[in-house]
């Protein structure tokens, strides 16, 4: 029996049934995936970003990176 690279498309698809689709929805496992772990970052909040700084993440603030006269041309009133 031959392998077909269609084959591997169709093993990565599921179906599903959630809140989001209560008619159920082919869904690709490993968009899926990526979808689920930007979920779980962005609702991570300060007890995230605590644990983060509690293990050793370092923190560099660049939001200063124009200089106070280039400011002043930008942003004149």
């Amino acid at each position: 029996m031959s392998h077909t690279p269609r084959d591997d498309a169709a093993r990565k698809r599921v179906w599903r049934i959630t809140a989001n689709a209560p008619q159920g929805e082919y869904l690709d496992r490993d968009e899926a995936a990526r979808r689920d772990r930007q979920a779980l970052q962005a609702d991570a909040g300060w007890q995230q970003s605590s644990f983060d700084l509690s293990m050793g993440a370092e923190v560099h603030d660049a939001s200063n990176t124009l200089s106070d006269k280039m400011f002043d041309e930008l942003f004149k009133r």
